[in-house]
């Protein structure tokens, strides 16, 4: 097993069930590690199928389960949660990124773009709520903090985010009474390859900036699952750090 510094709770209630998309690389792989050192078997969702089956050897195939899908083919859903009658923790991680101006990018790219970054989590989160309703089951939407700040207006990334920000909201309110706890995560510039996906479009891929790293989102979001019920943590913020200049 890969020897990794990732937080681990001092007390871990039970070892239950976690759902990961977007496991194959950046925060997602962070999480689906940090919570199967927690105790978690984990569900490792992600289009390709060779990172999801590198991380599970790192991890052990006992405690992780591969599934190599598409989450925006909602054909494939079914397949996925079939066996999955209880989920403690569901983690959306997946996303994309297009660095168009709402202005500017085709149609097309658009539904896309929403498709991925809006309509699949919210589709899979229904599906899986009476799997979530059984286990008293915790959601995590890996946001960004693009879509906190003025780009929503313009930028089609960082609406397509705000976008889910108002779709988690209104899941939170048809799913109460159900006993499930939801969290908006909205991470800064983080070390990921979406990351240096950005930088790119931005024009600005060598330069050295603050980054968080994918670790210290995992820490974060471990941090939360783990607060007694008898609170809620609903939004949270996690930028990097203002460093100084050399």
């Amino acid at each position: 097993m890969e020897s990794e510094n990732i937080f681990v709770p001092s007390r871990c209630p039970h070892h239950g069930k976690a759902l990961v998309t977007g496991a194959g690389s950046g925060i997602g792989r962070a999480v689906a590690s940090a919570l199967c050192h927690a105790g978690y078997h984990v569900i490792l969702v992600g289009r390709k199928s060779i990172p999801l089956n590198l991380l599970a050897d790192q991890l052990g195939k006992d405690v992780t389960t591969v599934c190599p899908i598409d989450i925006t083919d909602e054909d494939a859903l079914p397949a996925l949660i079939r066996n999955i009658e209880s989920l403690d923790v569901l983690i959306h991680s997946a996303g994309m990124f297009h660095g168009g101006l709402i202005s500017e990018i085709s149609n097309d790219m658009n539904i896309l773009l929403h498709h991925v970054n809006v309509d699949a989590p919210l589709c899979l989160s229904n599906l899986l709520l009476p799997a979530l309703e059984t286990a008293g089951g915790q959601v995590v939407f890996l946001n960004s903090t693009a879509s906190l700040g003025e780009r929503v207006s313009m930028d089609a990334y960082a609406a397509s985010k705000q976008a889910l920000k108002q779709g988690v909201s209104r899941f939170r309110e048809e799913s109460r009474g159900r006993g499930i706890r939801i969290l908006n995560v909205y991470p800064g510039r983080t070390a990921t390859p979406m990351q240096s996906e950005v930088l790119r479009h931005e024009g600005r891929s060598d330069m050295r900036i603050p980054l968080l790293q994918p670790k210290d989102i995992a820490d974060v979001i471990l941090g939360c699952l783990f607060v007694p019920r008898s609170a809620e943590i609903t939004d949270i913020v996690i930028r990097p750090p203002d460093l100084p200049r050399d």
